[in-house]
């Protein structure tokens, strides 16, 4: 009987989420987003962040573009990896922060493909605001679209990582 409870015990744990990890790291990273600005050079943002959970590197004619991705949702319950929804992008350019979000590294993303187009640019005013205060305006003005409009886009790559997801967590039941 004693064998019988310490394997349960034992298969609960191997079973058991990172979500509590993630959990806690996304709001440290959250809060830490409030603190930088677009413009900031990678030291800065890195006092500021710490260590990305991963990168990625694109090359663009003569000029370096590191994308630093951070947890910023946990892990979900029997979620096995991380996924795009779980990471954001923060985007330098020659070693200054010029973009976060899914929306500059998708564009950067397609630079590498076919380089001829401009970057995305903000206006003017909302370069020397804050990040937080971007994010604000962001989410009032996502707040105030109809329900319709509120849809989110989703590529075919999302749409396999989420079947695969969903595939794994299936079998694995």
């Amino acid at each position: 009987m004693r064998i019988l409870v310490s394997l349960l015990v034992l298969a609960a744990g191997c079973m058991q989420s990172d979500g509590l990890s993630t959990l806690a790291q996304s709001e440290v990273n959250i809060s830490n987003l409030s603190r930088i600005c677009l413009g900031m050079d990678e030291s800065e943002v890195l006092r500021i962040m710490h260590c990305p959970y991963c990168e990625d590197y694109v090359q663009l004619k003569d000029d370096q573009y590191d994308v630093w991705f951070y947890i910023t949702n946990p892990t979900a319950m029997a979620q096995t990896r991380m996924v795009h929804f779980n990471l954001t992008p923060l985007t330098f350019k020659n070693e200054i922060l010029v973009g976060t979000g899914w929306n500059y590294y998708r564009w950067l993303k397609e630079q590498e493909k076919m380089p001829a187009a401009a970057p995305p640019k903000l206006k003017e005013t909302e370069e020397e605001k804050p990040l937080e205060k971007v994010l604000e305006t962001s989410m009032a003005e996502e707040i105030q679209k109809p329900e319709e409009e509120k849809q989110v886009d989703m590529t075919e790559d999302d749409e396999e990582m989420i079947q695969e997801e969903s595939d794994q967590n299936f079998n694995f039941w």
